[in-house]
């Protein structure tokens, strides 16, 4: 397509890009990567680095729902892998950091990583 792709490296918290750079953010399953202690900085970033009518996209583990078969998802929630995110929480954690309009856009079953939560934050 003739386009030109920038790597860049840094940290969700502190990202390397002035304010209102991007028209989107995609997350897909980072967040529950990310230390609990830092997820809010890294929501913040993300609204920071968004154009005023930009938007986030974000797919992550949803370890709340009730059918959570997943392996990965089974593992985080007995303290064998990475510490999932609180999918009860995410939309009071994305408004928090200055998004106005929070959508659960889909939810999907994954053989392996269990239930997947689809959100969009504008």
């Amino acid at each position: 397509a003739g386009l030109t792709v920038t790597w860049d490296q840094g940290f969700a918290q502190e990202l390397p890009y002035p304010r209102a750079s991007f028209d989107r953010v995609l997350s897909v399953l980072v967040l529950h990567h990310i230390d609990p202690c830092h997820r809010a900085g890294a929501l913040r970033e993300a609204r920071r680095v968004l154009a005023p009518e930009g938007s986030l996209h974000l797919i992550d583990i949803d370890d709340h729902a009730p059918n959570r078969r997943g392996l990965l998802s089974r593992m985080a929630r007995h303290g064998h892998g990475p510490s999932s995110s609180s999918a009860e929480t995410l939309p009071a954690q994305l408004r928090t950091a200055g998004f106005s309009t929070v959508t659960m856009v889909e939810e999907r079953r994954h053989p392996v990583i269990g239930r997947l939560a689809f959100y969009r934050a504008c």
